[in-house]
């Protein structure tokens, strides 16, 4: 197993991460060449053991269903990047990463907490896609 006394030192996730931003992965990495998908479990064991990096979080991700007839579980590596705003305010416009298995409630709970929308406050959530084509996104 080698030397019990040498100390590799703190985990360093930067070289994944694209420059400035804490939690948004370099495009094309490669799973077990630029990184190795642990359980919660292992992971918290390194960062008992190691420590992570001061002011960098863990990369965590979900496991999600993919196949359209025939399904298998996929640790989705790369989050889907929304662009939020409030009230259609193009000025003001907040990126947040979300996972594909993320609820539109979880989303609105971002929105609100982002944006300082109290609960009591209706909410309606629109997907904006080519220049002004809206569809709106209703919780199931």
């Amino acid at each position: 197993m080698g030397d019990q006394n040498v100390y590799p030192g703190p985990i360093d996730n930067s070289g994944l991460l694209k420059d400035g931003d804490a939690q948004s992965l370099k495009e094309h990495l490669i799973d077990e060449l630029d990184y190795i998908l642990l359980p919660t479990e292992g992971w918290n064991k390194l960062v008992s053991w190691y420590t992570l990096m001061e002011g960098q979080e863990p990369i965590a991700r979900k496991v999600v269903e993919q196949g359209m007839f025939v399904k298998h579980c996929k640790v989705e590596v790369y989050l889907t990047e929304l662009k939020l705003c409030e009230n259609g305010n193009m000025n003001n416009v907040v990126t947040r990463r979300f996972s594909k298995a993320d609820t539109i409630d979880t989303i609105e709970k971002e929105i609100r907490k982002i944006f300082n929308i109290p609960d009591e406050k209706e909410t309606r959530l629109w997907n904006k896609y080519m220049s002004n084509t809206f569809e709106p996104l209703n919780k199931p």
